[in-house]
C-alpha cells in the first residue's frame, strides 16, 4: 500500500515506489537511478524490467512500504530472516496423521 505522493524525486534512489498516471497505479518497483535535478527516474520492476519515467503533470510517485519476505517451502522466519528448510524428505515435514504415521 502506498504511503503518499512524493514531490522531490532526487533522493529516491533504491526506494520502493509506485508510479501513478493521473492517480492510476501503472508500475511499482525499486528506483534504480534518478537524474540530479530529479526530473527523470528509472524503476526496476521484476515483472516489467527497467522503465524510465519523466516528472510531469500526469506522473506521480508514491513510496511503498517494504514488502514482506515470503517464506520458502519448509523455511521458517526467525528475527526477520528466512532460515533454510530442513534437509529432510518432503513427506517428513508434514505432521503425523491421526494413526501416528506420516502422510
Amino acid at each position: 500500500m502506498p504511503s503518499g505522493r512524493i514531490k522531490d524525486w532526487s533522493a529516491l534512489t533504491e526506494a520502493n515506489v509506485e508510479i501513478r498516471k493521473q492517480g492510476t497505479p501503472i508500475c511499482s518497483g525499486t528506483v534504480d537511478a534518478v537524474t540530479e535535478d530529479g526530473k527523470i527516474l528509472w524503476i526496476h520492476s521484476t515483472a516489467e524490467g527497467r522503465r524510465l519515467f519523466e516528472k510531469s503533470a500526469f506522473f506521480e510517485v508514491a513510496r511503498r512500504r517494504t514488502p514482506r519476505v515470503p517464506l520458502q517451502a519448509g523455511g521458517r522466519l526467525s528475527a526477520g530472516r528466512v532460515l533454510p528448510a530442513p534437509s529432510l524428505p518432503y513427506h517428513l515435514w508434514l505432521p503425523p496423521d491421526r494413526n501416528g504415521g506420516h502422510r
